[in-house]
């Protein structure tokens, strides 16, 4: 498992200088790379590889001084971006999906670089070749050795993320703690044993003070220092809430892990969901994505499941007698069949806790304790807690 932690960098004056000259040379050298690639096809239908351009790179370096003012091995990784970017182009045009030739740098869209080698870390410092010791806090604990290091500009602060492995975990054997898990727009996740968190909607909350803020800056004069500082104040706003929602997503994952021991989400393509939908915005403000991600990774270290299963018809379907005949009244799900009168979103997580029952029993017939038999004895109304809400989730 590779995993990253971010850490906050405490550059001095001509250490902040320095970065920003680094990082200067290293879009210089992305663009440039970039246009030798696209004018060699468009000129001679020629195709120029990751390996051809390393080869040059040591010309380059007697040609332009700032690159040669750069770490070789940090310049090596910017000639690999590229040639990662062409792929993932191919990677999509062979799949049939949307694909756009990589674009061209402008110093907004450029904020990092990477030393896959050649640095050292001691304490909270790290020594960075051609560039010097920085600070950084806190202080690095219990991380086994460090593989690369990124350096990322974000706003006018800098950051450092170290990337390391960790040894497989073992996964534990599955429990009676199981738990369906919807996601939502009005309550982020509802859950199978009746319980719901709400969506905290941080951008939604905010829109009153972007509007205040964007106002501001428009109103500026473009090219002037103002508007500079007023894009600034907006960014920095915008930087907010996504912290926000990162706290959020963090600490409602950690829980869910520390509760269960089996988790079934959906396995949603959030891309083409949001494509052209009237609620793309709440979908992205609160955050499937993210959330799905830190479950699965924060599972993965402490050995635990999350199982991802087809989302078809799981709001259709009752959850009792299995019929698409449900009938809907605002949040209300009512069979025709059965009778049943259930939450909708409640009664979708037990539909999501039935289809990972059933991957459990294609998959992992028997897994330590855990049986297939007791698996499906478990009603989706009671697993993995009490509905009354003495199982409470923040």
């Amino acid at each position: 498992m590779i995993r990253t932690r971010k850490y906050k960098l405490y550059p001095n004056k001509q250490q902040k200088e320095r970065l920003n000259n680094v990082l200067e040379a290293c879009r210089f050298l992305y663009n440039s790379a970039l246009q030798e690639r696209k004018e060699a096809y468009r000129t001679k239908k020629v195709s120029i590889s990751f390996y051809d351009q390393e080869k040059e790179l040591t010309e380059c370096r007697k040609e332009f001084p700032e690159i040669a003012s750069v770490n070789r091995q940090v310049e090596t990784d910017i000639l690999m971006r590229i040639e990662s970017a062409y792929r993932a182009f191919f990677a999509k045009i062979k799949n049939g999906a949307k694909a756009g030739l990589p674009r061209y740098k402008g110093k907004d869209r450029y904020d990092s670089f990477t030393y896959p080698s050649q640095f050292r870390v001691s304490n909270n410092r790290v020594n960075l070749s051609k560039i010097g010791i920085i600070k950084f806090r806190p202080r690095i604990e219990n991380i086994p050795e460090i593989k690369t290091c990124t350096i990322k500009r974000e706003l006018d602060k800098w950051h450092i993320y170290f990337s390391y492995s960790l040894e497989d975990v073992k996964k534990k054997p599955v429990s009676s703690k199981v738990i369906g898990l919807d996601l939502g727009t009005k309550d982020i996740i509802s859950l199978s044993n009746g319980e719901k968190i709400k969506c905290p909607r941080f951008y939604e909350k905010s829109q009153k003070q972007l509007k205040f803020r964007q106002q501001r800056l428009f109103r500026k004069e473009k090219g002037s220092n103002r508007r500079k500082k007023a894009k600034v104040l907006l960014s920095k706003f915008f930087d907010k809430i996504a912290r926000q929602r990162y706290d959020f997503n963090h600490k409602l994952s950690k829980t869910l892990i520390n509760q269960y021991d089996l988790i079934g989400c959906e396995d949603l393509e959030i891309d083409k969901m949001t494509e052209g939908s009237y609620y793309a915005k709440s979908i992205y403000d609160a955050g499937w994505g993210q959330l799905v991600y830190m479950l699965t990774y924060k599972a993965e270290e402490a050995g635990k499941w999350v199982i991802p299963v087809n989302p078809s018809f799981t709001s259709q379907t009752c959850s009792e007698c299995g019929s698409r005949s449900l009938v809907f009244a605002e949040r209300t799900a009512v069979c025709k069949d059965c009778g049943l009168i259930m939450d909708r979103d409640t009664n979708a997580a037990i539909n999501i806790l039935k289809r990972t029952f059933e991957w459990l029993g294609t998959n992992h017939r028997r897994e330590g304790g855990y049986e297939l038999d007791e698996a499906r004895s478990l009603k989706g109304g009671n697993s993995g807690g009490s509905s009354n809400g003495t199982n409470k989730i923040l």
